[in-house]
């Protein structure tokens, strides 16, 4: 089996597992780069890899990757994405904003590598996808914060509320952000279904006064997640949609 890396923007490779073996226990390799093995789509963790995980000789620097815990593992997830949901709901100048963009960025990137590593080492749990809808829907979120009067704490993804929102657009940017958010939120929720995400749609098709799709997430929130502590935002969300 050959496998291709992905360092410094760069694809390399592939290479033989052979190779990748010597290079991870000199260093020239870390056991968290980005690997994808040949004849995938998908790109993972060099140490996800089953050959180089179970590898005895490798053990001691897999161990510098991934502690094996199910907890552990989550809890680093989780403050992750608690620093995107922080960069999210953090406001300022317009060169405030490129700034927060860029680590915002970066930080999902970091996300998804520790996602999708996530993913490999519990593939059948529930986390494993909810983690893995939440690259995109963290993708989405950092483009719909720039739409309309959308405020960044209405889009968290750890506090998301209704507030007040104007239902136009300030410009064609705003409306091509709004655009490209829209089908991150379908991947997100075709791997994942949840009321936070379909609620963010709702809002961003009322945004593009496409009044018709936004009642159509809410009506799915409201018959799928009736104990969601959204439920009672969607039906307040619906009945100012509905009533003129």
């Amino acid at each position: 089996m050959k496998v291709s890396l992905h360092q410094n923007g760069s694809q390399l490779g592939p290479y033989s597992l052979d190779e990748l073996k010597v290079w991870l226990l000199s260093g020239q390799v870390s056991p968290s780069t980005m690997a994808q093995r040949e004849g995938e789509s998908g790109w993972i963790p060099l140490h996800c890899i089953p050959q180089l995980r179970d590898d005895a000789s490798l053990a001691a620097v897999i161990r510098t990757a991934t502690s094996g815990d199910f907890e552990v593992e989550s809890k680093i997830i989780q403050q992750t994405l608690q620093e995107i949901d922080d960069l999210l709901a953090t406001s300022g100048d317009l060169a405030s904003r490129a700034n927060i963009q860029n680590r915002l960025q970066w930080k999902i990137r970091i996300f998804s590598k520790q996602a999708y590593a996530f993913k490999a080492q519990f593939p059948d749990s529930l986390e494993a996808r909810a983690y893995e809808a939440s690259i995109y829907s963290a993708q989405a979120r950092a483009r719909a914060t720039t739409v309309g009067s959308m405020r960044k704490s209405e889009m968290r993804s750890s506090n998301l509320a209704w507030g007040v929102v104007s239902g136009i657009l300030a410009n064609q940017q705003e409306k091509n952000n709004a655009l490209q958010a829209l089908p991150l939120f379908e991947q997100a929720l075709s791997i994942f279904d949840n009321a936070q995400d379909r609620f963010a749609k709702a809002l961003i098709h009322y945004e593009l006064k496409q009044s018709q799709e936004a009642l159509r997430e809410l009506n799915h929130i409201i018959t799928t997640f009736p104990g969601d502590p959204l439920y009672v935002s969607a039906r307040q969300f619906r009945d100012e949609i509905e009533t003129p």
